[in-house]
């Protein structure tokens, strides 16, 4: 999300939109970045304290100072800074995560592994004893919900709300969130100009995972694939988390380790090499990826991607075509894929070229605002349309929408 954030302001800053970003942080001033300015806000995210009345004092300070046109939201935010920004301004909300539809924020059932189909709801708090998605404490449990139900009544009122795939869609719509106010938009990923060749070396190919070191990212079943390979590539993990130290002995475990390369936290800049680098770029996540930026990031590099079909993926990953997708959690069919990819070079090389196509189709920057920029200005007209039809409609706490020329 941080990154999104910096990428699309720079963009929108250099196409000559003014950029104002409020954050959840202390200070009391404003900060001069890369085209923009930032003002910090201690607990605009929600922090559980709904009552707070210093957020909303400081961000009306803003709001004042700045006198924005719309509102482009990207985090749950504290409900009356929230309620103030919908009643005040046209808004569009990015939403990011699950956080929107499930109290737990992963739709994934931890002990069985299994994506999660219910509703949010009642069935949320067994599922909650049974799966251990989310913490069996009651206030707990109770806390995330609200926090949840809170996100969804200011949501509801938003002029649009952006995903990053047709999963997320379909899991709004599902919640009762109308179709009309749901746009899926991909998110952007930086393409090089230019491909590197690939180095002469007599060294064995090797595989990148980059990503979180968690269960929901499933290197675990990565590492079991390696076990299985027929072929003896290295695997390169690029990323921290707490899951290391498992995944770690795991290598060790089933006699891959002296295979496998533990990067820890890698730079952006570091990312790009490896993957200009390696032969195959897999995506092992367990869980419904909201839409999974290493995938298309490969892709713009001109590498294949074998990946598990969950959530997103399948927005970007075209199975035959870019890489392969595989039935979640198929640990044979992953390692099968792989070899595959690693035995026929000439395929893996035009499943990265047909990749980096796809990248420059649906994740160049210059697409993303293309589709971006249209979205808020409509939301700005939505908001101008209602105040010239004299509709003083009320606000979702029960204030009467203001004059936009009052921003």
């Amino acid at each position: 999300m941080q990154q999104y954030i910096h990428d699309s302001a720079v963009a929108m800053s250099s196409a000559g939109h003014t950029v104002i970003i409020a954050s959840d942080g202390p200070g009391s001033d404003f900060q001069h970045h890369e085209g923009w300015r930032e003002y910090p806000i201690t607990e605009l995210a929600y922090s559980g304290k709904a009552s707070n009345p210093e957020v909303v004092r400081r961000l009306r300070e803003v709001l004042h100072r700045e006198k924005p046109d719309v509102a482009y939201i990207h985090n749950i935010l504290h409900p009356r800074a929230a309620s103030e920004l919908v009643n005040s301004l046209p808004t569009v909300f990015f939403h990011h995560t699950h956080d929107l539809y499930c109290p737990a924020g992963s739709k994934l059932l931890q002990r069985s592994g299994r994506i999660c189909s219910y509703p949010a709801g009642t069935i949320c708090f067994i599922q909650a004893f049974l799966e251990r998605c989310q913490s069996r404490r009651p206030h707990v449990m109770a806390q995330n919900y609200l926090r949840m139900s809170r996100a969804q009544l200011w949501a509801r009122h938003t002029n649009g709300i952006v995903v990053g795939s047709i999963d997320m869609k379909e899991r709004l719509l599902a919640e009762g969130f109308k179709a009309d106010q749901i746009t899926v938009l991909p998110y952007p990923v930086r393409i090089p100009k230019t491909i590197p060749s690939p180095p002469l070396t007599s060294q064995p190919p090797f595989v990148l995972f980059a990503g979180r070191l968690t269960p929901h990212k499933g290197l675990r079943y990565l590492i079991h694939a390696m076990r299985l390979s027929r072929l003896p590539y290295r695997l390169t993990v690029a990323g921290e988390g707490y899951e290391a130290p498992e995944t770690h002995a795991l290598a060790q475990r089933v006699g891959v380790a002296s295979r496998v390369d533990f990067l820890g936290w890698t730079s952006r800049e570091e990312v790009a090499s490896l993957y200009d680098a390696c032969a195959v770029a897999v995506v092992a996540s367990v869980w419904p990826e909201p839409f999974g930026m290493v995938g298309p990031e490969a892709m713009a590099h001109a590498k294949p991607v074998v990946a598990f079909d969950v959530g997103g993926i399948p927005d970007w990953l075209e199975h035959g075509v870019t890489g392969y997708l595989v039935p979640s959690r198929d640990v044979r069919q992953l390692a099968e894929r792989i070899d595959q990819l690693l035995a026929e070079p000439e395929l893996a090389q035009r499943m990265g070229t047909a990749g980096r196509a796809k990248a420059f189709q649906l994740c160049g920057m210059e697409k993303h605002l293309s589709q971006l920029v249209p979205l808020l200005e409509r939301a700005i007209q939505q908001r101008r349309k209602r105040v010239q039809a004299g509709l003083n409609e009320e606000g979702m706490d029960g204030r009467a929408q203001p004059s936009a020329r009052a921003h």
